[in-house]
């Protein structure tokens, strides 16, 4: 029986034993066979990985969590549905402004705002208003209306003054580039329809009704 086994190195030959063949033959064949797999089922893998990517979308990688839940049927909800629902607002619904409050981030949602604080988005909820009507385009949604403190510092970069803890800011993504929103929103500031903030973001942007001007990008 044959305890040795050629190997050409390049340089001559090598004996290697009959353990190192058996271990570098196993992994050249696990190895072949692998790929073999992977261009049988590359179809699988890619479906695989647009529905990972899809779901990462949707509701926020590891390292930037944030899933929305439903809105659920609680009378704090229905009782702020029902003020909102008061309010002139035909191209803004009740539930597009509650939504994102129960959006979570490391296990925390905002939730109803204080009802201290419920009259203080009726300005800016009209501005997201018109300025839907004057665009003429879908709102494609609310991604941030009232924040508690509590999700407000789970939120990066988000201000410890920031208006959303006044329930007084909506962050808002227009069907259309949003340089073309927030353009209106200035617009529509100029002519004197309110006072206050208006940012802009790459995807989105923001307004609230502080009662004095103030514009980034």
């Amino acid at each position: 029986m044959v305890d040795d086994f050629q190997n050409e190195d390049g340089h001559g030959t090598k004996k290697i034993g009959r353990r190192g063949f058996l271990i570098k033959s196993s992994l050249a064949l696990a190895t072949g066979s692998a790929g073999i797999w992977v261009v049988l089922h590359r179809d699988r893998i890619a479906s695989a990985w647009e529905s990972i990517a899809r779901h990462t979308a949707e509701n926020g990688s590891e390292a930037n969590p944030q899933k929305t839940s439903s809105i659920p049927d609680l009378a704090s909800v229905r009782e702020y549905r029902s003020y909102l629902s008061k309010v002139n607002l035909p191209y803004l619904s009740p539930d597009e402004i509650i939504r994102p409050q129960f959006k979570y981030r490391s296990g925390v949602c905002s939730g109803v705002p204080p009802k201290h604080l419920w009259k203080n988005i009726r300005d800016t909820a009209r501005v997201a208003n018109e300025v839907r009507r004057r665009l003429g385009v879908p709102l494609h949604t609310v991604i941030s209306s009232y924040r508690s403190p509590e999700y407000n510092d789970r939120c990066p970069g988000a201000s410890k003054y920031s208006q959303h803890l006044k329930n007084r800011a909506l962050d808002l993504v227009y069907a259309c580039p949003p340089k073309e929103a927030f353009d209106m929103a200035v617009k529509i500031r100029k002519e004197g329809y309110f006072k206050g903030g208006i940012g802009l973001y790459q995807s989105f942007i923001h307004i609230d009704t502080r009662g004095r001007n103030a514009t980034w990008s």
